[in-house]
């Protein structure tokens, strides 16, 4: 049974597209099939695979929509055999106003995710947009785990609590099952006196929350994203690869001591 994974961070520019493109391509190098799903309204995710969601007949919104509708009817392959992709739709900018009126709008996702497709991926990794709002509620509601992808920066704990909150509710209202896997500490700078004193910071904020790998700063993974590939498929040796290998491994190491557990 696959295990959901949601990229939570109501901030913006911290690295949740890039976590969600790249622990997906990790995880399918280390023969794990799977499945990302971009939430994000501003399609990052998708256009970054390569997909023109303006030419999608149907999208993830009409799942959410429509409860007759099938998710498997919206996946799409990418270039890695073993990743494939639900990609984002522009109507999701909207989803705010129209599915918090339904009585069933924690779970729209949830209800989506049958069994048959959580037993065909081993993994499914959520990209939420920067918002603490239905769609990212959505997300939650689904998952069994969320990565809080953070900048060592000045302001990086601010609005924690809020996300924290949030958390709790979904694990109190909808959701029991739901864990934080870990803080994931992205764009990072050794050199930076800032940097060193943030990761302190975080790690004594968070305790055992926070992963060991350290997504470095790395102009390759921007390079990447702008030229519509993986850093795994632009440069394989590259430090962004390095890291994300060595995140997929301690993801892969947590989902198996629960499995135990």
């Amino acid at each position: 049974m696959a295990n959901i994974i949601s990229i939570v961070n109501q901030k913006g520019g911290v690295g949740k597209t890039t976590t969600t493109h790249n622990l997906g391509y990790a995880l399918a190098e280390q023969d794990k099939n799977t499945l990302i799903m971009d939430l994000d309204p501003q399609m990052n995710l998708s256009n970054t695979v390569g997909i023109d969601c303006y030419a999608q007949k149907q999208s993830i919104y009409d799942v959410l929509k429509d409860k007759e509708l099938p998710l498997g009817s919206v996946i799409k392959s990418s270039d890695h055999e073993r990743m494939d992709i639900i990609p984002s739709a522009f109507e999701l900018s909207g989803a705010e106003i129209e599915f918090t009126r339904r009585i069933s709008s924690a779970s729209l996702l949830s209800r989506s995710i049958t069994n048959s497709i959580r037993e065909e991926y081993d993994f499914i990794i959520i990209d939420c947009p920067p918002a603490l709002g239905i769609l990212t509620i959505n997300a939650l509601s689904a998952s069994d785990y969320v990565i809080i992808p953070m900048q060592a920066e000045v302001y990086a704990l601010y609005g924690i609590d809020m996300l924290l909150s949030t958390i709790e509710e979904i694990q109190e209202e909808t959701n029991s099952d739901l864990k934080i896997m870990g803080v994931l500490i992205t764009m990072h700078d050794g050199r930076l006196r800032l940097h060193k004193e943030m990761t302190e910071k975080i790690n004594d904020y968070f305790k055992d929350k926070v992963f060991d790998t350290l997504i470095k700063t790395n102009t390759t993974l921007k390079e990447a994203q702008s030229n519509s590939k993986s850093i795994f498929e632009y440069d394989g040796r590259a430090r962004g690869a390095k890291n994300y290998e060595a995140l997929a491994r301690e993801v892969i190491e947590i989902c198996q001591t629960r499995e135990v557990r």
